[in-house]
């Protein structure tokens, strides 16, 4: 008998999952439908799915920690809020919970919360772009273009290949060559 074997990959833990074709793979499915929603930016589609995988899969962090961004970007930042204490207490050390807070924080007008979370994230999982880019731009929206550089250097060094990581590097060298200018007359 052959039998196909899936790995969940989980940027905080590596393979935290191993499904087989004869495992249940609705929450697992209806997870990554929701991340592609996500992706798509049709955030209320992406709460919907993701309240469906919750209910088969209650005690997944990831999960509430996705629908969390997904209530935050359509403009629910209270729910979302709300969803990171309940990844927090599934899972105390969830990276994307504290990268996802970040996001919240910024939305709600506290940067200096953002940063903590952001800067937790890091030193929970320091090999996801991602995080750093965040911090980058939460540098750069705060004029700090010396910090947002090294953190967009960091990202790049994860992700050569993400072309987005390289057009905000430049636009922070473009901001930092601009301010210089400015100085110095």
């Amino acid at each position: 008998v052959t039998n196909t074997v899936y790995f969940r990959i989980n940027s905080n833990q590596g393979v935290d999952q191993i499904v087989t074709l004869e495992s249940d793979l609705k929450a697992q499915l209806l997870h990554y439908l929701g991340l592609t929603e996500i992706k798509a930016g049709n955030y209320n589609r992406a709460v919907e799915l993701l309240d469906s995988a919750i209910t088969l899969a209650p005690k997944d962090p990831d999960l509430f920690a996705h629908r969390a961004l997904a209530l935050n970007r359509s403009g629910a930042p209270e729910l979302a809020r709300a969803d990171l204490e309940k990844a927090f207490g599934l899972s105390g050390n969830h990276a994307n919970t504290f990268a996802n807070q970040a996001g919240i924080m910024l939305s709600m007008g506290n940067p200096a919360e953002a940063e903590t979370a952001i800067n937790q994230a890091i030193k929970n999982n320091n090999k996801v772009a991602a995080f750093y880019a965040e911090r980058g731009a939460l540098h750069a929206a705060q004029s700090n273009f010396v910090l947002a550089r090294i953190d967009y250097d960091s990202a790049l060094l994860l992700d050569p290949n993400d072309q987005e990581l390289w057009f905000n590097r430049g636009l922070v060298n473009e901001d930092r060559k601009s301010t210089r200018l400015n100085s110095s007359h």
